[in-house]
């Protein structure tokens, strides 16, 4: 009975420490990617722990609102630059051509105004890009410190004898 109380206490005392996990490095930026424990981390992954984490969760949804109506204005000015070098360029080449034949008509399509669409959606997402980093950054920021913030209760685990047997009490 002594053999199997003694047992039990040892269970009792060793199995937090067993089944425990281990805490989450910090994350850090190095090149402009993200490593964890010293392994890089996916977006999916990144994504996974910052909006996880209660700390960091608020800053990351900022940036992600941010993001999500940047990016389409972003890729939509690209691609009107992108039509408009591409109108110019052929209509750059017909001109060319016509010259070379004679037959210069003045009237040439122009990507001018498609390329000035863009330029300008472009830079009206930057005030929208800039803030979402910002936000990006502080979440990771946030997520850092809160490990640093967790606390841990105390525990402890008193044994006691009594003349009906050997008593664990334990108080946290």
């Amino acid at each position: 009975m002594k053999k199997l109380i003694l047992l039990c206490s040892i269970l009792i005392l060793t199995a937090p420490f067993g089944y425990s996990q281990t805490a989450p490095g910090k994350i850090t930026i190095e090149k402009k990617r993200y490593y964890q424990n010293g392994q890089a981390l996916k977006p999916t992954q990144l994504k996974s722990i910052l909006a996880g984490n209660p700390a960091s969760a608020t800053e990351y949804l900022k940036s992600k609102k941010n993001m999500s109506i940047a990016t389409p204005m972003i890729l939509g000015g690209s691609l009107c630059v992108l039509a408009g070098s591409a109108l110019s360029l052929a209509g750059s080449i017909k001109e060319a051509n016509d010259l070379d034949n004679g037959t210069y008509s003045g009237d040439y399509p122009s990507g001018l105004g498609l390329i000035l669409l863009g330029l300008v959606v472009d830079v009206a997402a930057i005030p929208l890009v800039i803030p979402a980093n910002k936000h990006f950054k502080k979440s990771v920021e946030l997520y850092n410190e809160s490990l640093t913030k967790t606390g841990y209760r105390t525990i402890q685990l008193n044994m006691m004898v009594s003349s009906s047997g050997l008593v664990i009490r334990m108080s946290f």
